[in-house]
């Protein structure tokens, strides 16, 4: 199979091509038809008229390289502009469909009669070749989580996925966990990462039961069932100041209150700061905070007691405001420790796919389907975030679990591991 690396970008040409062509003859079809350079690291795939061979022409970085494939039965799913010369662009997952004669534009609707045959029972067969494979991606999602919770720096939020809830007439609410890992902004050693977790429920034992055995700082939201994590000392909770923003930036765009548009204007100052010593270490951070944020944090706090006292209790400027004050040791968490961010933003973009999809997803069908869903999504988000494209990954990864890959040695397979010993794969 061919892996496409991230970054590049696959070009499928309109139309038909002699296949007697070479790689000198498809580099000048490329420069003078394609009007794109056959040396800039991208593929570029052409398709003959008998429609059941492709060659694909790429630059590797040392030479023109190229890879022909033929299909014993079927076509490879071809667009065909009469009149028209040039190019469209495919995703890697399109690509790896297209080479395996599956029509990329429908994955659902197979060319392959071999394929063909094996669909039988439509999206209940989909389901069950993604539990297939999530079984065999089962441990590697356990060892993907080890090292996510062996970490002493994590970002946790969980966010709610509905499920199939048979005999009722509708679905129940279950809830994804997601602890992200992320030493970038302090120049930490350990690479990123995102372990998806399901839940049947968002009760405080959950988080509790996932980091039974971590030791370190866990940067939070407001849910108070975090607040029980702190109690054996072993967990220190940073709270998160981009949510108590959140609460002044309402009221300042109901009310135009000054007290709230203040408290936003001094937050700034302190986002300001953030920004000039993000990627630097520890110490460098720790010593402009202190020089520059910490009267901020002071003043800032001074204002909020002053004013708490002279509006009303029940406004939602007070509430604001007392939202921030319970939580102001975890707020200030950072001014001791340059390890530690202003905000929970780093496990909130792992959230955002599931919040867009959900007109898509609809629901799981199970708890263990929740249980699968957790797994892709660990894996995917993780191959993301160290630059690895996330199909070719898996596909890779499936095809040596089922080749008899030692379980001894899965932490090759992990994405940070597999991208090292995997530059550019083919």
């Amino acid at each position: 199979m061919m892996i496409v690396p991230a970054g590049v970008k696959v070009h499928l040409a309109l139309g038909y091509t002699d296949m007697r062509k070479g790689l000198d003859g498809l580099a000048m079809l490329v420069q003078q038809t394609l009007k794109q350079d056959p040396f800039s690291g991208h593929l570029f795939a052409f398709r003959g008229k008998k429609a059941s061979m492709l060659k694909i022409l790429f630059w590797d970085g040392n030479g023109l390289c190229l890879f022909t494939k033929r299909l014993d039965q079927g076509s490879f799913v071809w667009p065909v502009m009469a009149g028209f010369d040039g190019s469209i662009t495919l995703t890697p997952a399109q690509l790896a469909m297209l080479i395996e004669g599956i029509d990329w534009r429908a994955p659902e609707r197979v060319w392959r009669p071999a394929l063909a045959a094996r669909r039988r029972s439509g999206s209940s067969t989909l389901a069950g070749w993604v539990g297939g494979a999530c079984w065999w991606l089962e441990a590697l999602h356990a060892r993907l989580a080890k090292s996510v919770f062996a970490s002493n720096h994590l970002f946790v939020d969980d966010t709610p996925v509905p499920v199939l809830d048979p005999g009722r007439g509708r679905t129940k609410t279950g809830r994804l966990w997601v602890y992200a890992r992320e030493q970038k902004p302090w120049s930490g050693p350990e690479p990123p990462a995102a372990v998806y977790l399901f839940a049947p429920d968002r009760k405080a034992e959950r988080p509790a039961s996932h980091l039974e055995h971590f030791k370190g700082v866990l940067h939070v939201d407001g849910y108070a069932g975090f607040e029980q994590l702190g109690g054996k000392g072993d967990i220190v909770l940073a709270a998160c100041w981009a949510h108590m923003r959140r609460k002044f930036y309402d009221v300042a765009e109901a009310t135009k209150a000054p007290i709230a548009m203040e408290a936003l204007r001094r937050i700034g100052e302190l986002y300001a700061v953030e920004a000039d010593v993000r990627g630097q270490s520890p110490a460098h951070r720790l010593a402009a905070r202190r020089n520059r944020s910490k009267a901020v944090v002071v003043a800032l706090h001074a204002c909020l007691e002053a004013q708490l006292v002279q509006i009303s209790g029940r406004s939602t400027l007070a509430e604001a405001i007392r939202y921030a004050l319970s939580r102001w040791a975890g707020l200030t968490r950072f001014l001791h420790n340059g390890r530690i961010e202003l905000d929970t933003n780093h496990v909130e973009h792992a959230i955002r796919p599931i919040a867009l999809g959900r007109k898509n997803h609809l629901f799981a069908g199970s708890d263990g389907g929740g249980d699968r869903r957790a797994i892709v999504c660990s894996l995917v988000k993780a191959a993301k975030l160290n630059g690895v494209e996330p199909y070719g990954y898996l596909a890779d990864v499936l095809q040596r679990m089922v080749d008899g890959h030692p379980v001894n040695r899965l932490d090759e397979l992990l994405p940070w591991n597999w991208k090292a010993a995997n530059p550019v794969k083919t």
